[in-house]
């Protein structure tokens, strides 16, 4: 808005008949300059600035923001994601929310964390979801922002074949295919169906695969692998896109055996990003367990990529602190020591001190020192990396009532 100047001219009490007392700091509406705003004036003549009346987005969404999350992507694009009685939204700032998907379940709490130029979110009820802004994957155009099942989703149906030709150095002999999806260049999925037994007769050598599978948001190419009646699959060629759905196999031998534990993540609630790893707990059948994607692929998850914590907690908060993981339970905390997958492992900090909310975490820095201040059960926390200190005591009373009405709400 356009910034004006005003003053209160002075005023002369004498012979004036007025309801203000002659030393009262309080003025009358008549006594503004002309041009003045942006203010209201009670009876009473107090001076508040007045509330704003113009909505960000032209229509109200159909409940109040209940989560939210700033993205920065490569490019320098800034969206700010929002959910909306279970609708995601984004806004670049233009004063527009814009809507992405809807369907999720509104009683959940979304939370969000970035990895590779995506964003991921879930909130242990739905499916969790990546985010994306990318344009073309594998010839396929899309329309930003998107969303999808995060993970390596492998294909759901096997190739078929046409009839052999002449020539190749497939051997004579009975043969089944799979084929996975590669997501983004880097991450591959497991294996789709083995198609049916297919067998090669001399001098016929190449094999002619037709419907191979096409993947979906993410995925740039397809991978062929063949078995040639030993129970191994190994690779044999690779589809350099997601748009065609014929294959050519002439290779004499395979090559790479093809991935079994590439799965999807579990249904999570929390997340954390750390060691260029995403971590997730908040899983409804395992409480106490954290779980880790594979470096750089946060979308692949191995079996074993999990660490129990404490068992007789739930784990309630994460974040990434003094480059190590801090897990907390309602009662607990500890922390993830290792720097891979081999010497991951659980070291608890207090046994009886944990986190009632995620979202009351927080790192500050206090004369250049980080310090992690969060709201436990008994109130609010500090550390910074050695020392446990209570730092609520003045105002214990307020702080209690307000936990208590905040377990409330969450039960």
């Amino acid at each position: 808005m356009q910034q004006l100047e005003w003053s209160i001219p002075a005023n002369t009490w004498a012979g004036l008949n007025t309801k203000y007392d002659p030393s009262t700091k309080l003025v009358g509406p008549d006594e503004f300059i002309s041009g003045s705003a942006n203010y209201n004036l009670s009876p009473t003549g107090n001076i508040t600035k007045r509330d704003k009346v113009e909505l960000y987005n032209a229509t109200p969404l159909s409940a109040p923001i209940k989560d939210e999350y700033e993205m920065i992507f490569e490019s320098g694009t800034r969206h700010k994601l929002v959910m909306s009685n279970g609708t995601l939204y984004y806004t670049t700032g233009n004063g527009v929310f814009n809507t992405v998907q809807t369907g999720y379940v509104a009683a959940g709490n979304m939370e969000f964390a970035s990895l590779n130029n995506e964003v991921y979110f879930g909130n242990g009820i739905d499916d969790p979801q990546v985010y994306d802004i990318g344009t073309n994957y594998g010839g396929v155009v899309y329309t930003p922002p998107t969303v999808a099942d995060m993970g390596v989703i492998e294909p759901t149906t096997p190739v078929t074949f046409a009839a052999d030709t002449a020539g190749g150095a497939v051997s004579a002999g009975a043969h089944t295919y799979k084929v996975t999806f590669l997501y983004r260049d880097t991450e591959e999925s497991n294996g789709s169906p083995a198609s049916a037994v297919h067998t090669v007769v001399n001098p016929n050598n190449t094999v002619n695969l037709t419907a191979v599978p096409i993947g979906g948001l993410g995925v740039t190419a397809r991978k062929i692998y063949r078995d040639d009646n030993d129970g191994n699959w190994a690779l044999v060629g690779t589809i350099d896109n997601n748009t065609a759905v014929i294959f050519t196999d002439t290779a004499a031998l395979g090559t790479t055996p093809i991935p079994d534990d590439n799965n999807e993540p579990p249904i999570w609630g929390l997340v954390v990003t750390h060691r260029d790893r995403l971590w997730v707990a908040g899983v409804a059948a395992t409480q106490s367990t954290l779980y880790y994607s594979d470096a750089g692929l946060p979308n692949v998850w191995p079996t074993n990529n999990f660490i129990q914590c404490n068992a007789a907690d739930t784990i309630n908060g994460l974040v990434s602190f003094n480059d190590k993981v801090v897990v907390f339970g309602k009662s607990s905390f500890g922390i993830i020591l290792g720097s891979t997958s081999d010497d991951f492992q659980y070291t608890e900090v207090s046994p009886n001190i944990g986190c009632v909310d995620n979202r009351s975490i927080q790192i500050i820095t206090v004369r250049g020192v980080p310090k992690l201040q969060w709201l436990s059960q008994f109130g609010v926390y500090q550390w910074d990396g050695s020392n446990i200190q209570l730092i609520s005591d003045k105002i214990e009373n307020l702080l209690q009532f307000n936990i208590q009405q905040s377990q409330g709400s969450f039960n």
